[in-house]
């Protein structure tokens, strides 16, 4: 996000601390990336494909002929009909 890339940001939500990640959500609205909580650190790195939990993955804005770039469409939509901020 520093690096003014656009994209959607995933978080767990049982991260602990949380202080650790805390900025994260402040930082994604000021540069206009949407995020979304998961529930789990160990569904986030089901969702990468790995064993190992994850606190947080940010997915980059696909190119037009990107193979994701459809999916990513249908879960940029979801986020933004529920985001009560952006």
């Amino acid at each position: 996000m520093r690096k003014g890339q656009k994209g959607v940001c995933f978080l767990a939500a049982d991260i602990f601390p949380m202080d650790v990640f805390a900025h994260v959500p402040l930082l994604a609205e000021e540069k206009g990336v949407y995020y979304c909580y998961v529930s789990s650190r160990h569904q986030l790195g089901a969702a990468c494909q790995t064993r190992r939990p994850i606190s947080l993955v940010m997915v980059l804005e696909p190119k037009k002929d990107a193979t994701y770039a459809k999916t990513y469409e249908q879960v940029l939509n979801g986020i933004k009909a529920i985001h009560p901020y952006m």
